[in-house]
């Protein structure tokens, strides 16, 4: 159908997959290179973050648009809710972020598997229980009346022997079928799913908030340099 141009339900569905994996992907990228920063950063440094200076180049920056403030704003208040008071804390925060996205990506993609799994069987139940009956009047025809039996409802005993193979590819006997157990896992996989959506959101505010402040810490170090004399830097 989506060949023909007709939008299907399980073609968003894989285009919506699509596009958060694409984010996730994204994510991954800003989270590592987040994490190299910070390591480096930490490595061998024990001053105390001077929060002043942090503060004021976070919200009194005049370049800054208002959507820029307000990132701003929320990193000070991230600072402070978390106690932020060295480079090691910033490191810590992004190893937190870090073993958080790994969690999730691995949790979102059991549910996208669960759901696709359980949705598809559910479909292949559906097709069989409404092919099956005409599967039972073939069998029960003589084998002269089959042939015309076979040519008139093709479709329906084709999507039977369809359901038939899948069953029997994934080693589902009948006895083992259970359309009530399917659907409750398929519900608590897309619960699993939806609360991921909400994690996601969380972990990209705080990814935010930490390349805000890498920005900042960034910018005061470039203005210590600049006010550390000559001799001090090592020039002559």
């Amino acid at each position: 159908m989506e060949r023909r141009g007709i939008r299907t339900e399980k073609g968003d569905y894989n285009r919506t997959i699509m596009e958060e994996r694409s984010m996730m992907r994204q994510v991954r990228a800003r989270v590592s290179n987040l994490h190299g920063w910070s390591k480096n950063n930490a490595k061998g440094r024990t001053e105390r973050i001077d929060k002043d200076v942090l503060r004021y180049l976070l919200q009194n920056n005049p370049r800054h648009t208002v959507a820029q403030k307000d990132r701003c704003l929320k990193a000070v208040s991230y600072i402070e809710i978390n106690r932020i008071q060295t480079p090691a804390d910033i490191h810590n925060k992004v190893e937190g972020l870090n073993t958080r996205y790994y969690r999730l990506n691995k949790a979102q993609q059991g549910a996208e598997t669960e759901i696709r799994t359980m949705t598809e069987h559910l479909r292949m139940y559906e097709i069989w229980k409404y092919s099956w009956r005409y599967q039972r009047k073939l069998e029960r025809l003589s084998r002269k009346r089959r042939r015309r039996f076979e040519q008139r409802h093709a479709s329906k005993l084709h999507a039977y022997h369809t359901a038939i193979d899948y069953f029997a590819a994934h080693e589902l006997s009948m006895e083992d079928w259970n359309p009530p157990r399917w659907k409750s896992r398929l519900e608590k996989a897309c619960k699993e799913r939806y609360d991921c959506e909400f994690v996601q959101t969380d972990v990209k505010k705080e990814l935010e908030c930490l390349e805000t402040i890498r920005q900042a810490m960034n910018e005061m170090h470039r203005m210590q340099r600049q006010r550390q004399p000559e001799y001090d830097r090592g020039e002559r």
